[in-house]
Parts: structure tokens; sequence; C-alpha cells
């Protein structure tokens, strides 16, 4: 069993301990310094957990468009999926805007990567990819996706882990 005297203790006991004494443990000193320095370590710890700036991860994906009837969420829609992740890309703006360029540019369907073409590339997209009987207007394509350390997407390409493209 630990035993622990505190300084607050220690002082209305009549103990006279020197000023740099927190507390003991088992009747060993532990001053503030070594209280401090912990703490800072721990911080340093921490904060490079937050900032380590990990290698993407390339996992397997498709991209997919498909159009939904209705008034609400009706249109054409685009998404990235993974086996366990799925990222909704609804207009070309932040954060996905180099994404979709680089979407559209790899899967050009007849139309510049530019944002006017972002609903028509879709449509045409769908077209040319189409894939599947459970929708009429879908289209699906398999990439490589590098997802970041926070697990957003960061780059897409259409060849094997390994090679460049």
């Amino acid at each position: 069993m630990t035993a622990i005297m505190y300084r607050s203790f220690a002082d209305s006991q009549g103990f006279n301990w020197p000023p740099e004494i927190a507390y003991t443990v088992d009747g060993k000193p532990v001053t503030f310094a070594e209280i401090k320095a912990k703490r800072v370590a721990a911080q340093r710890r921490h904060l490079d957990s937050i900032l380590r700036c990990d290698a993407p991860v390339r996992r397997a994906a498709f991209v997919w468009t498909f159009f939904v009837e209705g008034p609400f969420y009706g249109g054409w829609h685009l998404y990235l999926r993974t086996i366990k992740q799925k990222w909704w890309i609804r207009h070309y703006d932040f954060p996905h805007e180099a994404l979709v360029r680089e979407i559209m540019t790899r899967f050009p369907c007849g139309l510049k990567p530019i944002p006017e073409n972002f609903y028509e590339w879709k449509a045409a997209f769908a077209e040319q990819y189409h894939r599947g009987i459970a929708r009429d207007k879908q289209g699906m394509a398999a990439v490589w996706v590098d997802v970041s350390f926070s697990g957003h997407p960061m780059h897409i390409s259409k060849s094997y882990p390994g090679d460049d493209s």
C-alpha cells in the first residue's frame, strides 16, 4: 500500500519540510520541480501526437454518382466511398475543391474540370461509367484514395499502391 503525505497535512501536523517539497510518497519527497517537469513532458507528448503528420493511408474506394428524384435531396450526388468511410461531396468548393478537380481530371467524361461543369460532369460520369441495376442513373469507378491521419480524403489515383500516377 502506498502512503502519500501532502504538504498541507504535514504543515498542520508541525513537520518542518523544505519549501521545495510538495508531498511524500512512501517517505520519499517529491518536489514542485519534478511535478512541473512531468506536466511539461505530458503536454509535449500530447502536442506531438496532435501535430504529428503521419503519412496518409491508401484505401480502395469508389467514385460514385447517382441521381435522386425528389424535392429535398433531389438531383445528382457525388460520393467517394471506402468500405468503412464515405464522403458526400456536394459542392465544388472548400474543403473538397482540389479533390473534386482531381476526380474530374482523372475521369474527364468529355468536360473540362471547372466548377461550372460539375453538375453536368456527374451526369456524364454516370452515363460513361454506368454500373448496377438498382438505379438507372448511376455511375461507379474504382480508385485508390489517400486518407489523412484525421480521416479526410486527400488524393485519388487509379493505380495500385506503390505505383505512381
